[in-house]
């Protein structure tokens, strides 16, 4: 099986046209911040040739910043379209100057590359989006062990009313593992959530306990354009950052970067449905606080 970072993460493999997931149960209860310090650590002791692929948004600060406030340093890299995510760009080297690390920029122009992105989306099924993040990581030594930002959990209701975690073999997340895993890299490539710990550090957060307590109202009065992958971003991780971080972090304005690359916003969407893993979120926080073996969940 592989992993979703190092040894002590996630396991996940797919056979037989089945997606399959291995959650080990967490090692400690800590608050959110503790746990991303204690997950930072655990990768530094761990990894050989760290480095942070930054956005310059929350979810990749709050990943260095548990780097920093312990004094380990991190390099970054950072893939630049031209014209496209030039914020971005401007957010980087704003926090390049408050941390001082080692800024590598790439830059690809996604007109230029369009053919050869929707030729490779062709043969291989995996969304352009995520085939991007394979041309730029190809770019790159593949010694390096490249950690990407925080993503956070995705949670449904079903119609018998129970609420269910899920993890989706063509999420965003495990398409861009799975376009990774064809340049066949010796480095790692780290998911810094899909961990136990840190996992439930977020169940524990009250905010995330009052979401899923009052989440029929949230599914049911859906901003246009929020869709349930989205709600964490939407409703929950800016509160919860503040309440850890408070001004630590930067609060800039910005979501994916991709938004104004239209063959990519308009292309081919990420079939979300199917092979699907979904958890019972009641039975998942339990397993997580007091499991004592890993469990292995397989898509429908």
């Amino acid at each position: 099986m592989m992993t979703t970072g190092i040894s002590s993460d996630w396991q996940y493999e797919y056979i037989d046209d089945r997606f399959k997931l291995t959650i080990q149960p967490a090692t400690k209860s800590r608050n959110f911040r503790e746990a991303c310090v204690h997950r930072a650590k655990e990768l530094a002791e761990s990894l050989t040739n760290p480095v942070m692929s930054l956005s310059g948004g929350l979810d990749s600060q709050i990943v260095l910043h548990s780097f920093y406030e312990q004094g380990i340093k991190l390099d970054c890299i950072f893939r630049h379209f031209p014209g496209y995510n030039d914020n971005e760009l401007a957010n980087i080297l704003n926090l390049q100057k408050k941390y001082g690390f080692k800024f590598t920029k790439l830059i690809i122009n996604p007109d230029e590359c369009k053919e050869e992105i929707l030729e490779e989306f062709r043969s291989t099924g995996l969304q352009p989006n995520q085939l991007l993040y394979k041309k730029f990581y190809a770019m790159f030594p593949d010694d390096l062990d490249i950690i990407q930002g925080l993503d956070g959990p995705n949670i449904y209701s079903s119609p018998d009313k129970k609420l269910y975690y899920f993890e989706s073999y063509n999420s965003f997340e495990f398409v861009r593992r799975r376009a990774v895993d064809l340049l066949n890299r010796r480095g790692k490539f780290i998911s810094f959530e899909k961990n136990s710990n840190v996992l439930l550090s977020i169940f524990n957060e009250e905010l995330m306990d009052h979401f899923l307590h009052t989440y029929d109202y949230f599914f049911h009065n859906q901003v246009e354009g929020v869709k349930i992958i989205d709600m964490w971003d939407v409703y929950l991780k800016t509160f919860i950052y503040y309440k850890h971080w408070k001004h630590e972090l930067e609060y800039f304005p910005k979501y994916q970067g991709l938004e104004g690359i239209n063959w990519i916003i308009n292309g081919p969407k990420h079939a979300y449905a199917k092979k699907i893993i979904h958890i019972e979120t009641s039975l998942l926080i339990n397993h997580l606080s007091t499991g004592q073996m890993p469990i292995t969940f397989i898509s429908n």
